[in-house]
């Protein structure tokens, strides 16, 4: 694992996405070597170095322990992801 500061840094790594063409894509684009796995198999893949690195919020690498099995967090900001929050008029 190394330190990702510009998408050529991403160049061999093995990064664990969900699979989703779009990320796919993006990082198949920046030089990567994205992997689709299910996110229950991605601490032991870290571990066992299977992947290089993880697509996931930094919320996620904090509260799964994977400082355990990762040195470096880096925000690539490759996607934009919108969340709507709604509730019921009501019940507000």
């Amino acid at each position: 694992m190394r330190e990702v500061k510009t998408p050529a840094d991403l160049k061999g790594l093995k990064i664990r996405t969900q699979e989703n063409d779009i990320l796919l894509k993006v990082y198949t684009d920046m030089g990567g070597n994205p992997m689709p796995m299910a996110f229950s198999e991605l601490f032991t893949a870290m571990q066992q170095k299977t992947v290089d690195g993880q697509v996931n919020p930094a919320l996620i690498a904090s509260t799964g322990n994977y400082d355990e099995v990762q040195k470096y967090i880096t925000d690539v900001a490759a996607v934009y992801d919108a969340t709507a929050i709604s509730i019921n008029y009501d019940f507000y």
